[in-house]
């Protein structure tokens, strides 16, 4: 048996790097053809030195490249190359930092061929695959289904951020590699031909080498079948920076999002939105229901008890006492009634007696009873030896009515936020005393069931996560 090498990993390194160097000595001069795709530029702080870094891609291969130059001139003149087939000389290298093979580009030119974006890009425009996507009720939706893949950063990433109460169907498919496309036609027409409806079709994807999730998805045949599907189809696949020509998929989609997380916190947001809108839209709605209510009540109050009153202080006098002292004897007086005017000469001849206690009983109860001033009144009336029990109750009535709307006037029709709604216990506590208060006058066709089950679905989805 041979016998085992000992390496340390720094000298081991060593060696491999040495290694990678005597072959890439082998390969001095090379010219090869691709698609470029540029992944990263670089430039020292002086801007005197400059870096393209992009990938040369051929029948879904593709090679890490370099090109070094110190001619800003020539940064902004490889743009011309970029989404280009091209032809480059170059010689092997070794990134010293990531210790693989790299090449080191010293001339580059277009290829007269037409590249495999462009011959790609001009297909889906040939066959109207930019055109026509069809659109998403977000806020109706309740089952969805997904094509990923379980246990992968991107599908739980979008899972752990789902925060709606909705059916997810997961058909798993290989997220790379060259049975990718053809596995997802299939789950395609598998949610198409289903029993179930399905509100949309959700493709998702976590980061990774953008130019091998392209040689995966970028197909024309997935983009047909994605096309022709009647449910429509939303893509979050990768990261923030794979979209448009990056990853061409991402424009044939009905809807793309930029990573799976956004596509979920989106999710949440046009759900809730939603109903976030069409509960406040309710609460307001009812809230103003409920002081038209409170006010109608309190004016009819206020009328009966005043009819009430004028009648029992007739006891006090049967006379309506106008007072005239500032008033010369010789003017005449202009009296209103019924709509008519009448005219008296002041005549102070025929003097009567009148008991000014009961009179100033009489003016004290008119006063308070005209400016509201229901609890006094009330006190006045209970003193009475002879009790008026219709005014007592009126007065009760009216003060208890007054007492529950100035309650409810500070709770004021409250913000329902579904994020709130959550973590603030206080929110729901406020809710609770607003449905308490609406049933409170149920007498008055003031609880509406549609106001109560919203109440209840937003409670009952709630209640555990607080």
């Amino acid at each position: 048996m041979e016998e085992a090498q000992t390496y340390t990993i720094q000298s081991l390194k060593i060696l491999l790097f040495e290694e990678q160097s005597l072959i890439a000595d082998n390969y001095k001069n090379l010219k090869l053809k691709g698609d470029v795709k540029v992944t990263r530029k670089w430039s020292n702080p002086s801007n005197t030195s400059f870096g393209i870094f992009f990938d040369l891609i051929d029948s879904g291969e593709s090679m890490r490249c370099a090109f070094w130059t110190k001619s800003k001139k020539e940064v902004d003149k490889f743009q011309a190359y970029d989404r280009k087939k091209c032809i480059v000389s170059c010689h092997l290298d070794v990134d010293k930092i990531f210790q693989n093979f790299q090449l080191n580009v010293k001339q580059i030119e277009l290829n007269e061929e037409i590249s495999k974006l462009e011959l790609l890009k001009k297909q889906c425009q040939e066959k109207g695959l930019l055109e026509n996507k069809k659109s998403v009720d977000w806020s109706s939706v309740s089952r969805i289904a997904v094509i990923s893949k379980n246990n992968t950063q991107g599908y739980s990433d979008f899972m752990n951020q789902l925060q709606i109460p909705i059916h997810v169907d997961l058909e798993e498919v290989p997220l790379e590699g060259p049975q990718t496309a053809s596995e997802i036609i299939q789950k395609i027409k598998h949610f198409n031909s289903s029993k179930n409806v399905f509100d949309c079709i959700l493709l998702i994807r976590g980061g990774g080498n953008t130019t091998e999730i392209a040689n995966s998805f970028d197909k024309i045949e997935l983009f047909e079948a994605m096309k022709t599907s009647k449910i429509p189809i939303v893509t979050a696949i990768g990261h923030h920076n794979d979209t448009q020509e990056n990853l061409f998929i991402t424009q044939i989609s009905d809807m793309d999002f930029p990573t799976p997380t956004s596509l979920a916190k989106s999710i949440n947001s046009f759900v809730f939105d939603s109903l976030y809108q069409l509960v406040g839209q309710k609460i307001q709605a009812t809230h103003q229901k409920f002081l038209t209510i409170m006010n109608e009540k309190q004016y009819k109050l206020l009328f009966d008890l005043r009819k009430e009153v004028e009648d029992w202080v007739q006891q006090f006098s049967n006379y309506h006492v106008i007072d005239l002292t500032n008033v010369a004897p010789e003017k005449e007086i202009i009296f209103l009634k019924n709509g008519k005017y009448y005219r008296q000469t002041i005549d102070l001849s025929d003097e009567i007696p009148i008991h000014k206690k009961e009179l100033d009983k009489k003016n004290t109860i008119m006063t308070l009873l005209n400016t509201n001033n229901i609890t006094s009144l009330l006190s006045v009336v209970e003193k009475e030896k002879k009790t008026n029990k219709i005014v007592i109750n009126l007065c009760s009535e009216w003060i208890h009515n007054e007492k529950e709307s100035k309650e409810f006037l500070k709770l004021a029709p409250i913000s329902v936020n579904w994020k709130e709604l959550k973590t603030s216990s206080r929110t729901l506590s406020k809710l609770k005393k607003q449905k308490q208060m609406y049933s409170h006058l149920q007498e008055n066709v003031l609880y509406h069931t549609i106001e109560m089950e919203m109440f209840e679905h937003l409670q009952e989805h709630f209640k555990g996560e607080k």
